[in-house]
């Protein structure tokens, strides 16, 4: 992320307001693209964005400043015809922070539109009177919803968020960092959540995150916001892509003890991994509500502008993740390839390993045009599998040659391969295994790339009409993209059938391969993928299980018919495919479309707002 901040005086002036059109954004999200190309590796979550224009609305300030209060106004009726409107506790663990940004912090607590807040904030023994007299300041312009306290003795960040914990009375709690902002609009939009997923029995969420931006020192848009996918339990041991806002229940905080010593630096990530197992446990879902909700800021000495200030917190991060794979009864060795942020999970597997079942399909003949075939019958270092060539003709075309294979599989995992494909790990099949063993795991899909290098495929997303595409086709299989997609172990919707493992009494269950003639030589491992999903397992991408096309590269091909046999039974989820954010332009890049996001509250008004301690 630092070679995008490096870049950000240019944005800011790109970013001026008023009128930020189309091609200024354009502009922005070049800026932003290029300076991540030049940024060294760095441990950030920020580095894995898309660029964007900072969400134009209206063409001027006061079109946007009119808009936004509509938003506002709209927001408050909605809020006012709820059931449920609990009080939620901010909390924030402060050490001599700088004024301006505290100020500012404390201003977007104040603006919020739901009145129905209170703030907890403990200093961490900064020795500094005036901090005091800021936070005493604040407490009295706002009678009865402010609490802090001082601790005597330096403690850090868990213990100093633990005592602010301790200070809340509200019904949820929302994490807040003392130089981070909040849009007005947050905590009306989670109370919004709340209601919006009341469980059948009358219970509602206890785990909920939004999505966010990173601004600037001076609070413009850097140019890039942060819009999540649904929540991803495995992506999550990666990285906790999750981050701001997270807001949980109190009790459920209560319940898990806060948070833990010696997490210090990842005790947020630490904590939302015991938060999100137990309101699992008491089946709750973990809630993703798609509004950007908060302002993360890059300055000097922060996290958003060098990820080295934290290099402390890699060890344990990594140690939390063990620790949570431990608790859910699946060991792992986690640890991180070199030069990668993410997180490897190489879950425990049995000894003697399983034995696997590698078909190698040759396609060629089923298919036109025609393409050159390579070698992929390596089963690397694995100890334990069989392989067979297979070749599918128009006759017998690749569902029904790969049905009868699963039909006569001794093996409790069947591997497909294209013959176009070639290993590039020794431990591909290892790398495969370790997910297909997890008893929510039904299909493993690899990283595909092309004879360039670049993605041809890492998983497949849903486009609703348009049937699928693959993931990240055309990007770099590096983290310097969203979500570090291509690096990092994921669930995804569905993956393609050029490189896949399926566990073989589950997809004979299912139907296997050949449930649905009709979606014929493209989107028969789709079909496969959507069943096995219908019936309550997962598809899993790999990024260690990565394979090479070795033939000259050809136009991606649609057969309009297969395509809309496809639409016709699988629209509905490919149109809501919960890993793929709905801000999110429908392409396999995950670009960020403007249209479909909220309006992004320009600077000078956020500025004049916090000046006069009131929208308007």
């Amino acid at each position: 992320m630092a070679g995008r901040t490096r870049g950000k005086e240019v944005a800011r002036k790109v970013l001026n307001w008023p009128g930020v059109g189309p091609a200024v954004g354009r502009a922005v999200g070049r800026l932003g693209r290029a300076s991540g190309r030049a940024a060294p590796a760095l441990d950030s979550v920020y580095r894995r964005l898309p660029s964007s224009a900072g969400l134009p609305f209206g063409a001027t300030v006061e079109s946007q400043r009119r808009a936004l209060l509509k938003y506002y106004a709209r927001l408050d009726h909605d809020v006012a015809a709820v059931a449920y409107r609990p009080r939620i506790s901010i909390v924030v663990p402060t050490y001599r922070p700088v004024y301006r940004y505290l100020h500012e912090m404390l201003g977007s607590i104040a603006l919020q539109t739901y009145p129905d807040w209170q703030l907890c904030i403990v200093d961490d023994a900064s020795g500094d009177p005036n901090l005091t007299r800021i936070l005493a300041g604040f407490a009295e312009t706002h009678p009865g919803k402010v609490a802090f306290a001082t601790r005597a003795e330096n403690g850090h960040i868990a213990a100093t968020s633990n005592d602010a914990l301790a200070l809340a009375d509200g019904d949820y709690v929302a994490l807040l960092d003392h130089d981070d902002r909040l849009y007005p609009h947050a905590l009306a939009e989670v109370v919004l959540g709340l209601n919006a997923h009341r469980s059948r029995d009358g219970r509602y969420p206890a785990v909920l995150y939004t999505d966010e931006r990173m601004i600037d020192e001076d609070g413009a848009p850097i140019g890039e916001v942060w819009l999540k996918p649904d929540w991803m339990p495995l992506l999550h041991l990666t990285s906790n892509y999750t981050n701001h806002l997270t807001v949980y229940s109190r009790d459920l905080l209560t319940e898990l003890g806060g948070f833990r010593s010696g997490f210090d630096g990842s005790q947020d990530h630490d904590l939302m991994l015991r938060a999100t197992e137990a309101s699992e446990q008491a089946g709750l879902p973990v809630v993703h509500l798609p509004t950007i909700a908060y302002q993360w800021r890059s300055h000097p000495g922060s996290v958003a502008k060098d990820p080295g200030v934290k290099s402390y917190s890699i060890e344990p991060a990594m140690r939390a993740v063990a620790q949570a794979c431990e608790r859910r009864g699946r060991p792992a060795k986690v640890w991180r390839e070199p030069g990668i942020v993410a997180n490897r999970i190489d879950f425990a597997v049995a000894e003697p390993v399983p034995q696997v079942e590698v078909v190698v399909l040759d396609d060629r003949a089923a298919r036109t045009p025609a393409v050159g075939a390579g070698s992929s019958d390596q089963v690397g270092s694995y100890p334990n599998a069989v392989v067979h060539r297979v070749t599918a003709t128009a006759e017998h075309p690749p569902a029904e040659v790969l049905q009868a294979a699963l039909d006569n599989c001794e093996a409790p995992y069947l591997v497909v391969l294209s013959s176009e494909l070639v290993p590039q790990r020794d431990d591909w099949i290892m790398a495969m295994v370790n997910l297909a063993q997890l008893p929510e795991v039904g299909v493993v899909g690899g990283l595909l790339l092309t004879a360039a290098g670049d993605v041809a495929a890492a998983g497949l997303i849903g486009l609703g009409s348009a049937g699928t595409a693959p993931a990240m086709a055309g990007m770099p299989p590096t983290e310097e993209v969203y979500l570090a997609w291509p690096a990092s172990i994921h669930e995804v919707l569905a993956v393609d059938s050029a490189a896949m493992m399926v566990d073989v009494a589950a997809a004979r269950s299912a139907g296997g391969f050949t449930a649905h003639p009709e979606f014929g030589y493209f989107h028969y491992g789709t079909d496969l993928c959507l069943r096995l999903r219908q019936a309550g397992l997962t598809t899993v991408f790999t990024p260690y299980a990565e394979f090479r096309f070795t033939g000259p590269e050809t136009s991606p091909q649609v057969d309009l018919a297969q395509r809309s046999a496809l639409v016709a039974r699988w629209g509905h989820v490919l149109a809501a495919d919960p890993y793929f954010n709905p801000g999110l332009a429908r392409s396999p890049q995950f670009r960020v479309d403007p249209t479909l996001t909220l309006p992004e509250v320009p600077p000078v008004v956020f500025d004049s707002w916090l000046a006069d301690g009131r929208i308007g």
